[in-house]
């Protein structure tokens, strides 16, 4: 499962298409959102607490079981571009 934010859509109109056999040959063109803007501290921090709130999601469903959690709770269950940018950069915040 892959999420993305700062796309308000996908334009699946434009040639070649997408081909309903082979949709993973070619998605469409993203629509991109002009009000996201990723350097601001609130859209990273929005990250942040995305990604913590991933990990700790609870769920109650057979398959979720015995753990109870959405995710499975193995350190690279998710990958947080927003985390590793800020180990990369040795948790210096660019505001």
């Amino acid at each position: 499962l892959t999420i993305s934010f700062g796309i308000t859509g996908v334009n699946r109109d434009v040639e070649p298409g997408v081909d309903a056999w082979k949709p993973h040959l070619w998605y469409g063109v993203p629509e991109f959102d002009p009000d996201f803007d990723i350097s601001r501290a609130d859209s990273q921090e929005f990250l942040r607490n995305f990604c913590q709130a991933l990990r700790a999601a609870p769920c109650d469903a057979e398959g979720c079981k015995p753990i109870g959690k959405l995710v499975q709770q193995a350190e690279d269950s998710v990958s947080c571009f927003i985390e590793e940018f800020d180990a990369w950069v040795g948790g210096t915040r660019f505001e």
